[in-house]
């Protein structure tokens, strides 16, 4: 009799379950399935921490979502907290959980991408040298979520392509790629080590890039320098736009700034790696063949004032 009572409370009890609990457990399928079919986590902060103990399969995906949100959020170091929760669990969970696998082993991959492309940024600081085969190798860093990875590897990229003469699809990549990064989603560059400095520097160089082409055009086409006031940031792997810059400026004035502009570009041009164009190579042979006419006559110059005045003292002609 008793039994027989019990059974109709139970089933109004289950009936009478609040609707928010269908709606967390609803919430909590959906966002899984939008984490699995694109990464993407839209109401994360919305979801309720499932028991650890009571309910350990979805614990597990709230920590691999959580890993993944972090991880996409720069908190690294807490994303590999909660990634040490998970590969301490039981490996069976894991694998009870359709796509649990395959997303833990990706979001590892990319935290090892996170790192190895740290370490190659970190030799780029001390050397300004990139190898493209080593930066391709790091296959996660092209489409990971981690803005300091991607904007690490997209500058390295454009300064290669700079540095191989290359300078439209370098161009191209800094600005649509490490710019956008930098000045357009949350990232902070100045907590990059390094990476502020590199983003201002080439920034610089592409903004004023248009008014030394048009000054050069100038020169090239007239044979007369137009000048140029801006002082361009040199990249010693392709000082190419330093060089225009100089001889712009040492063409105006060869008296002053054309033997010192001669000088720099000898210098530059020896640590380059990139050939200079024919109107290069023809505007500096013309700069060197005017700095030297020039210093041929001031020799002359020279020579024939100290026979004028050979005791260096005006003489008096009263």
């Amino acid at each position: 009799m008793r039994s027989c009572f019990l059974l109709p409370c139970l089933v109004i009890g289950i009936l009478f379950i609040p609707a928010s609990v269908f709606n967390q457990t609803t919430n909590f399928d959906e966002t899984w399935k939008e984490f699995l079919e694109n990464n993407k986590i839209s109401n994360m902060s919305e979801l309720v921490k499932p028991d650890k103990v009571r309910d350990k399969p979805d614990y597990a995906r709230y920590l691999l979502m959580n890993t993944n949100t972090s991880f996409c959020q720069s908190e690294v170091d807490e994303a590999e907290e909660l990634m040490a929760e998970i590969q301490e669990m039981d490996p069976m969970i894991h694998e009870s959980i359709e796509g649990f696998v395959e997303k833990r082993v990706d979001l590892e991959t990319k935290i090892k991408a996170y790192h190895t492309m740290d370490a190659i940024w970190q030799r780029f600081l001390q050397t300004k040298e990139v190898d493209p085969e080593e930066l391709e190798a790091v296959t996660a860093a092209k489409t990971i979520c981690e803005k300091t990875t991607l904007a690490k590897y997209s500058y390295m990229t454009a300064y290669y392509h700079f540095c191989q003469g290359n300078v439209p699809r370098s161009r191209d990549i800094f600005e649509n790629r490490t710019l956008k990064l930098a000045e357009k989603t949350s990232l902070r560059v100045e907590d990059v080590e390094g990476l502020a400095e590199e983003v201002a520097r080439m920034k610089s160089m592409y903004r004023d890039m248009s008014q030394l082409d048009i000054a050069w055009k100038t020169y090239v086409e007239t044979g007369v320098s137009p000048g140029f006031d801006i002082e361009m940031p040199l990249f010693a792997c392709n000082p190419i736009p330093k060089m225009k810059e100089l001889l712009l400026k040492g063409a105006v004035d060869l008296c002053q700034a054309g033997p010192d502009a001669l000088e720099q570009i000898k210098k530059l041009q020896a640590g380059s790696g990139v050939a200079p164009d024919r109107d290069l190579r023809d505007k500096l042979k013309g700069l060197e063949a005017a700095v030297a006419e020039n210093e041929a006559r001031l020799s002359v110059l020279n020579e024939a004032w100290e026979a004028f005045i050979p005791d260096n003292k005006v003489k008096h002609l009263g």
